[in-house]
């Protein structure tokens, strides 16, 4: 569980620093747009590993 929480941790500081620079500097739009590309590229490289594996 500690493990888990320190990289949580670890990967919400940078997270947050490139969200809210892009939030200043583009506008709100611009970092939910960013956010949600990321989430789609996190999600299809998911997809490719877990079919990689499961065959």
């Amino acid at each position: 569980m500690g493990t888990y929480s320190m990289i949580t941790g670890i990967g919400l500081l940078p997270a947050s620093l490139i969200t809210g620079f892009i939030w200043e500097r583009f506008g709100a739009a611009a970092s939910f747009y960013f956010n949600g590309g990321l989430a789609l590229i996190a999600a299809l490289l998911l997809s490719f590993f877990l079919k990689k594996k499961a065959a």
